[in-house]
């Protein structure tokens, strides 16, 4: 007869209980009743429970938040009943409930054993909250560098800072999930920021309302939310309803159940050119995520613009340039051809022309200094004059610093270098004891007036009977291309003549500055203007 099989020799339970407090994570046993049965001290650890409280009392009410117990239940019956598994041996992610009712993610795996004839269920269990708040942080930095990058593309492709606004809005509303959102600019005279009309809206019913209401407001700086973002020059969240006094719009955001607020700057160069404000109906705490995000594209968006605005300006001056070029290449192909016709011999010639380009040049030097902005007037006479001997012995300047048009500071140049020559040769400059006194004075509105007048030079018994070429292109200069009139005496105690060049304010490119000293803000203004025609769709 054969014996039979001897069964599996009895284990202490103490075994159990070494076993599991060995593990690195929280372990709990479970027998099929679900009570627990081995506690270890990770699990002391994790739950807030000692093993004393843990063993023989249910695992549900102990780790199992109260809105899954029934599941939890359900799932051991069924197993107990038809064996059917759904989470035995695999592991899964679930929420797990502390001794003082938080909640945190583990990952769960469950495996059937037998411990001295007992049939039990192990628990390990792993705390992943860390993970998964890593998880979401990376989940939300791609969340985030998508939108940026999106943004920074579809302002790239952008015809318009008004689609690069629009884009922005767009961008902004979908990775936050904030419904309105819209768009406000300096106004023309920048006292105040006035509505694009550009608007982001997944809820017309609370953009309408919103619409209406700011579209007519200007917000000066400091008032409400686009003003206190113009103000600060940093994104900006706010309650909408909070101190009333502040925030204008504070009515018709309660009447819509706005309860949050944020807004960020866009600036080129520090300016402030744009500011974004978006609007939601739940509350929601200031979220440093966000205020980055916003940050970060309204200076990339703001980078995009300058750059933009940088080759359209590159453009403008390589045109202006090109008019330029083509102006002095007309001005000494014929102070060529006349420095030729009057000239006696090629050496007479070499020297009278090279004389008149270099106070081209010298004038060209001077305004490329202001970016071809304006030149002053005394620095023109001066570098003119300069061929002659040292100035401050020979040649007294006298009048304010006037800034000078481009052209006219060309035109002046020659005049001068002319007068300066004829002199030299003919005037108060070929004698020791000679000199030369000019005086200006300047008036917005009655233009520039020059005098120039020789001293102790040869007596002049009478006026030429014929112009020399010097004489005809100070007169052109003067009379053709700055529009003014040129006056001249030939006195016995010497030369003297009177120039006068008109203003043009409008434009600044004809004449002199519509004030003294205000040629480099005039450009500075001119040069606004243009960025902000560009940049301000409330401008065009």
């Amino acid at each position: 007869m054969t014996a039979p099989p001897q069964s599996d020799p009895p284990v202490d339970p103490s075994w159990l209980g070494l076993a599991v407090d060995a593990a690195l994570d929280p372990v709990i046993v479970m027998d099929p009743d679900g009570s627990v049965v081995e506690w270890n001290h990770q699990a002391e650890a994790a739950f807030g429970w000692t093993r004393e409280e843990a063993i023989g009392r249910s695992l549900a009410t102990l780790i199992v938040p109260e809105h899954l117990r029934d599941a939890h239940t359900a799932g051991l019956r069924r197993y107990l009943a038809t064996g059917e598994r759904k989470i035995l041996n695999t592991r899964i992610e679930v929420e797990a409930l502390r001794r003082n009712g938080t909640t945190f993610p583990i990952e769960l795996a469950i495996t059937e054993a037998r411990f001295d004839g007992r049939r039990l269920f192990l628990g390990f269990l792993r705390d992943i909250a860390g993970r998964k708040r890593h998880e979401d942080w990376l989940r939300r930095r791609a969340v985030e560098a998508e939108f940026l990058y999106q943004a920074t593309f579809l302002a790239a492709e952008s015809e318009s800072f008004e689609e690069a606004l629009r884009s922005c809005i767009d961008i902004v509303c979908q990775a936050t999930g904030w419904p309105v959102g819209h768009a406000l600019v300096p106004s023309a005279d920048e006292s105040a920021l006035v509505s694009t009309g550009i608007w982001s809206a997944h809820e017309e019913r609370l953009a309408e309302p919103l619409r209406a209401a700011t579209e007519p407001m200007r917000f000066t700086l400091g008032l409400g939310l686009p003003g206190r973002i113009w103000q600060t020059g940093g994104p900006l969240w706010v309650a909408a309803e909070d101190d009333v006094a502040r925030y204008p719009r504070a009515d018709v955001a309660r009447a819509l159940g706005i309860h949050s607020a944020f807004g960020f700057p866009i600036k080129i160069k520090g300016r402030v050119v744009a500011v974004l404000e978006f609007f939601t109906t739940e509350e929601r705490e200031p979220d440093a995520n966000i205020t980055l995000l916003a940050r970060t594209i309204g200076a990339q968006i703001g980078r995009l613009v300058e750059r933009k605005l940088a080759e359209e300006q590159r453009q403008v001056l390589l045109n202006e340039l090109a008019h330029r070029v083509k102006n002095t290449l007309a001005v000494v192909s014929a102070i060529a051809n006349q420095t030729l016709r009057t000239s006696k011999s090629p050496e007479a010639f070499a020297q009278s022309f090279q004389a008149r380009l270099q106070a081209l040049a010298h004038a060209h030097g001077l305004l490329t200094l202001s970016h071809w902005e304006h030149a002053d007037l005394h620095a023109i006479v001066e570098g003119a004059l300069a061929a002659h001997g040292p100035l401050e012995e020979r040649v007294a300047l006298v009048g304010a610093p006037v800034p000078v048009s481009p052209k006219a500071a060309l035109a002046l140049s020659l005049v001068f270098h002319e007068l300066g020559t004829n002199a030299a040769k003919y005037g108060a400059l070929s004698v020791p004891v000679g000199h030369v006194v000019v005086t200006w004075r300047f008036a917005a509105g009655d233009g520039l007036h020059i005098e120039w007048r020789e001293i102790d030079g040869p007596a002049i018994e009478s006026a030429p009977t014929t112009e020399g070429y010097g004489s005809t292109l100070v007169k052109l200069s003067v009379e053709r291309d700055l529009g003014g009139t040129f006056a001249a005496r030939y006195l016995p105690g010497g030369f003297e003549c009177e120039i006068t060049v008109p203003t043009d304010p409008s434009s600044h490119e004809v004449g002199v500055a519509a004030q003294p000293g205000a040629a480099l803000a005039a450009g500075q203004a001119a040069r606004s203007r243009r960025r902000t025609r560009r940049a301000d769709p409330q401008r065009q």
